[in-house]
């Protein structure tokens, strides 16, 4: 039997309790909200113990869905997380300053104010996300992609009998939320895919119209086209394939759905499109397309990461110089590119200042990794 002593008795009866005590249950879920909101979650990864390297990173951010992006990039999955527990804005300088000396590489997911905080030369501040925008205004032939790929796009589109038909009909929505969309971003992202829930993307949908592909009389793929968010620009919310099959892929169906939905906005008159979010590594294959397509490159987010580079690990250096980043320099956006004789150079660099103008980018600044 537990004997509760006078003192005890004596705090329970303080007025603070008492008052704390009457207040009503939705007043403490509300706390635990703002608390939710003002904390991040942290885990540690490091590589499987059969990795011939290793590297130790720790990541702090708000959703899981960015740790996964970062363990696919840095370890392709050939990975452990550790979660360590919520970390509380108020400690949270604390925290990463006591960590420094345990890890390779601090990740921190947050607003790009409080990123900028940490700003140093071996700090680096990177959008969460990059938009990429096309101009309408001249003729198919003026992308920035060559003529080369350009040609052998239409013939692709040609071979496979690609079609496309717009509509607006929530029944054809509803197919492509379930049996395109999703199965689409679950094969391609994995556990990174972020997912937009149905009521969100019927929003989206009913701010615009909804972009079909047709392999013969099958719609194999499709895209979401709203007319809404970006005050009037259109702009590709999401994408889907069939099933998620990427035979469908491959036998042009992407390819399709991207010089269709350029032609029909240019058809009406539209100046520039947004092709959406990506993230802002240059080795990422979806900035790639996007890019090939001569779509530019913006900076919209408010979010950012905090890269904190705290050792020369030969992982870290081989990471850094395969997958070079686009950083804001106020109205400027800029690449940032590392160089280490023994690790792979990113092969989708752009080789001059020309080609990184068309990319959106102002210039590249190359850092020594060895020095």
């Amino acid at each position: 039997m537990n004997i509760i002593s006078y003192s005890e008795i004596q705090v329970l009866k303080s007025p603070l309790n008492i008052f704390l005590l009457r207040l009503p249950n939705f007043f403490f879920r509300h706390v635990n909200k703002i608390k939710r909101k003002l904390s991040f979650d942290a885990w540690s990864i490091s590589n499987r113990h059969d990795a011939d390297e290793s590297i130790k990173v720790l990541f702090i951010g708000k959703n899981e869905i960015d740790k996964n992006y970062f363990c696919n990039l840095i370890f392709n999955e050939n990975c452990d997380d550790i979660y360590l527990g919520r970390v509380g804005i108020w400690r949270l300088l604390f925290y990463y300053l006591g960590c420094k000396k345990n890890y390779d590489l601090i990740i921190v997911r947050s607003r790009m104010k409080l990123c900028n905080l940490f700003k140093s030369k071996r700090n680096f501040v990177v959008p969460a996300w990059v938009d990429c925008e096309i101009d309408l205004r001249g003729d198919m032939g003026s992308l920035s992609m060559s003529k080369k790929t350009l040609k052998n796009n239409l013939r692709k589109i040609k071979r496979g009998n690609f079609r496309y038909a717009t509509t607006k009909d929530p029944v054809d929505f509803h197919f492509f939320y379930y049996k395109m969309h999703l199965p689409y971003i679950s094969k391609r992202h994995t556990d990174a895919a972020f997912k937009m829930s149905y009521k969100e993307m019927k929003e989206s949908f009913e701010n615009g119209e909804l972009l079909q592909i047709k392999e013969g009389q099958r719609i194999v793929a499709g895209v979401i086209i709203d007319y809404k968010m970006m005050n009037g620009v259109p702009r590709i919310t999401k994408l889907g394939v069939l099933e998620g099959d990427f035979e469908y892929v491959k036998r042009g169906a992407l390819i399709a759905l991207y010089y269709y939905t350029i032609r029909y906005l240019k058809e009406r008159n539209f100046e520039k499109f947004s092709l959406g979010s990506t993230r802002p590594f240059f080795s990422d294959g979806v900035l790639q397309h996007k890019l090939n397509w001569g779509a530019k490159i913006v900076c919209e987010s408010s979010n950012a990461f905090l890269l904190s580079l705290l050792s020369k690990n030969k992982c870290l250096n081989s990471f850094l110089s395969s997958n070079p980043f686009i950083l804001r320099n106020r109205n400027s956006l800029t690449l940032a590119t590392f160089s280490d004789p023994s690790s792979n150079e990113c092969p989708y660099l752009p080789k001059d200042k020309e080609k990184l103008k068309l990319c959106g980018l102002e210039k590249s600044t190359s850092y020594n990794l060895v020095g």
